[in-house]
Order: C-alpha cells, then structure tokens, then sequence
C-alpha cells in the first residue's frame, strides 16, 4: 500500500515537473532569440547551457511520469489508444464508402447520358443558342468583368465545353457567379430555341446535363493557355453545380 502511495505521489511531481520544464524551454529559448534580436550583450553560452539542462529535465521527467504510472493509468492509455484506433478505422470506412458512392454515382449517371439520345431538335437548339448565348454575356454594359466567352458543342461524346475569361481585377467568386450565370443563359436559350429540356432554377441547370456534360473552365487573360492556373476546371454533371 505505501509503495502503490508513493508511486502515485512520484508520479503527481512529474505531472508538475513536465509543464515546467517545457515552460522553461520556451522561456529560455524566446530570451536567446531576443538577445540575437535587440543585440543584447548576454551570455548566449550560458542561455543555451539552460536550454539543453531543460530538454535534458523534460527527457528525464517523462520517463519517471511513465515509469510511476499506475495500473489504472495505464489502463486509461491503453482504452484510449484503442478508441482513438477504432475512430480512424471508422472515419477510414467512412471515406471509402463515400469514395464508392460518389463513383457509383457518377458511373450511373455516365450510363444514363450514354443511353439518352440526342435528337436533331435539341441539337439545332444547342447549336443556335451557342451565338446568343456569348453575345450576351460579352456585353461589357452588362458584364463589364467578361474578358471572353467560348462554347463548344460535341453531339457526338455529348459534351458542351465552355471556357469563361475574366478581367484580372476579378476576384474568384465573383468569376464563379458568372460561370453559373453563363451555364443558366445558355441552358436557358437552349430551351428558348425549342430544345426539349427543363429551364434551369436556383439550384441546377435544368435536364440538359443528363444528356450533356458541361466542361466548364475559367481563367485570366494571362492563364488561359496554362490550365493548370486556371480559376475552375470542372465537368459539370447531374446534381452538380459551378462552386
């Protein structure tokens, strides 16, 4: 019983010991820089003497906090060590499950696009809403931070590609918002034109993406022929949108 006592008292001074040797540490490494700083005349030696007698302390009083450990501490440690492990094993599974998700996601929504067809209604739409579409948002009246609009139309891979140049006083967001401004006017002249697609609203862009993937980059006049510096450089797809 006195052992077990004594044990539990060592150990409460190494609880104490360690704050106060890392304290110490800091101190005295924080004064050392702030000699070599303000060109104070002191003793560096002795400074990082102190130092090293410090960590040298925090080594050795570490080693007697775990050496007079309890039982019971040790068992704490151990009932941690194991949550903390079976939480990264479920934050692990999590990720995986949602990394299969999202890719069974995508992948039915590639075989839904593959098995729509593209009709010449549609098609003619699309064709003539590509003109209007980069007249509009080139109007520097009502867009004064479009630099230049590029859209693009494969029937065949199904694929509308569009490329948005800003002004290089345009911030990020702001460039966002005009590319989801883009991808609304043109799904939206699509339909105009007589396409066959639902309008688009708030939050998507209408039935033209599960027909038609939406390659949409953004960049600055001086990136546009680096992609790798572009702003945005994503395919949108069903349920996705420019943010």
């Amino acid at each position: 019983m006195k052992g077990v006592i004594s044990m539990t008292f060592l150990n409460a001074i190494f609880v104490f010991l360690v704050p106060v040797s890392l304290g110490a540490i800091f101190v005295s490494v924080a004064f050392l820089i702030y000699t070599f700083y303000c060109k104070a005349t002191y003793n560096r030696r002795r400074i990082v003497m102190f130092v090293a007698l410090s960590v040298g302390s925090l080594v050795l009083f570490m080693a007697g906090f775990n050496f007079t450990a309890t039982p019971e501490q040790r068992a704490d440690w151990a009932q941690k060590r194991a949550q903390e492990r079976v939480e990264k094993e479920q934050k692990e599974a999590i990720k995986k499950a949602q990394k299969q998700k999202a890719a069974a996601e995508e992948k039915q929504q590639q075989q839904q696009r593959a098995k729509a067809v593209v009709i010449e209604r549609d098609a003619n739409a699309i064709t003539q809403a590509i003109p209007s579409t980069i007249r509009t948002m080139e109007n520097k009246k009502i867009y004064p931070l479009v630099n230049g609009v590029r859209i693009s139309a494969d029937h065949k891979n199904k694929e509308i590609n569009m490329s948005l140049v800003v002004e290089p006083q345009c911030d990020k967001d702001t460039a966002l918002d005009l590319a989801d401004t883009l991808i609304k006017k043109f799904a939206s002249n699509v339909v105009a034109y007589g396409g066959l697609f639902s309008s688009p609203k708030n939050g998507s862009y209408g039935d033209i993406v599960y027909t038609y993937t939406i390659v949409m980059g953004i960049a600055y006049p001086q990136s546009v022929f680096d992609r790798e510096d572009w702003i945005y450089d994503q395919r949108i797809t069903p349920g996705k949108v420019v943010r």
